[in-house]
């Protein structure tokens, strides 16, 4: 009966079940589910198993090898930053927040960037600030198509280094984009600008 597929699945998931602990059968089941391209099974058996996980370190191996076979493997990139935000919440590191930064760009999920680029800012200075602000305020404008949202941050831009040149050139496309636009939101940020 072990040349029976759908048999092999079905016992190796009731063991899943059963014996939480037991990770050979997972081991067995995700590679089953890998091989046979059912990702949506996969990401199911990932889910459970990620619930029911209370140990720190395991739950971040588990995150991290979901997050990498939803990304390369299945090519699902929302399930793949849902991973790597559940990974970022357990621990800020530098390769996951690169990997969820570079989803976020690739797909034009311009909020999501802005708020994980923010988290950011307060741990650096100088010019590595700056050039974050810049950018920052640059997504609000033409990512969000939001350039009020812009002005706070090229008012801090300009508080650092009153004579930076950059921050003149995202007021002028803060004007840019606010001009014709009606509301008291454009008005007043055509006004700080």
């Amino acid at each position: 009966w072990f040349d029976d597929q759908e048999t092999v699945v079905a016992l190796l998931r009731r063991t899943v079940d059963l014996a939480p602990l037991s990770t050979w059968a997972f081991e067995r089941l995700k590679l089953t589910y890998n091989l046979g391209e059912r990702w949506d099974e996969l990401f199911s058996l990932y889910d459970e198993v990620i619930a029911r996980t209370l140990d720190h370190a395991t739950r971040r191996e588990l995150l991290e090898d979901a997050a990498l076979a939803a990304k390369d493997l299945a090519a699902d990139t929302s399930r793949a930053m849902g991973y790597f935000e559940a990974l970022l919440a357990l621990r800020d590191d530098l390769r996951i927040r690169t990997a969820l930064e570079r989803l976020y760009e690739r797909h034009g999920r311009h909020r999501p960037l802005i708020a994980l680029l923010a988290r950011q800012l307060g741990g650096l200075g100088g010019e590595a600030a700056q050039k974050l602000r810049a950018r920052i305020a640059g997504l609000w404008i033409d990512g969000v198509g939001e350039p009020a949202s812009a002005v706070a941050i090229l008012e801090a831009m300009l508080e650092a280094e009153p004579d930076r040149v950059e921050a003149f050139e995202l007021l002028e496309r803060v004007l840019g984009a606010s001009m014709g636009v009606a509301g008291p939101e454009a008005a007043a940020a055509r006004l700080a600008a």
